[in-house]
């Protein structure tokens, strides 16, 4: 690990020290995900995804959703009827959030961009 990574690894846990009142009520998975996000998002875009949400939730963790559920939907019966394209109509209440949740993300990734394509113009 680098020392540049591992200084961001550490702020984050410093951060997550702070944010967590009780441990006995967090889940440790969910906060590992956010500071993975983090220092992805430090790392490739000088940005902390933690500064931004999605609805009140984090983008990182809006992110795992994706992915998990992205990664099942393939083996479902409403996908082997109609494919992507049936997901797509959100006729189905899991398709429905799996798609707002992808568009929601894009249009933050979007945003981000804009605003740091705006900075360096000026």
């Amino acid at each position: 690990m680098t020392p540049e990574l591992a200084g961001y690894v550490v702020e984050e846990l410093e951060a997550m020290k702070k944010r967590i009142k009780d441990m006995n009520n967090v889940n440790l998975y969910d906060e590992f995900k956010i500071i993975a996000g983090n220092t992805i998002g430090q790392i490739f875009y000088g940005i902390r995804m933690s500064d931004y949400n999605i609805k009140g939730r984090e983008p990182t963790l809006v992110l795992s959703d994706i992915q998990s559920y992205g990664a099942e939907i393939p083996y479902t019966d409403a996908y082997a009827l109609g494919g992507f394209d049936f997901v797509k109509m959100k006729f189905m209440k899991d398709h429905k959030k799996l798609v707002t949740d992808i568009e929601d993300f894009r249009a933050l990734c979007s945003s981000i961009v804009k605003a740091e394509m705006k900075k360096r113009q000026e």
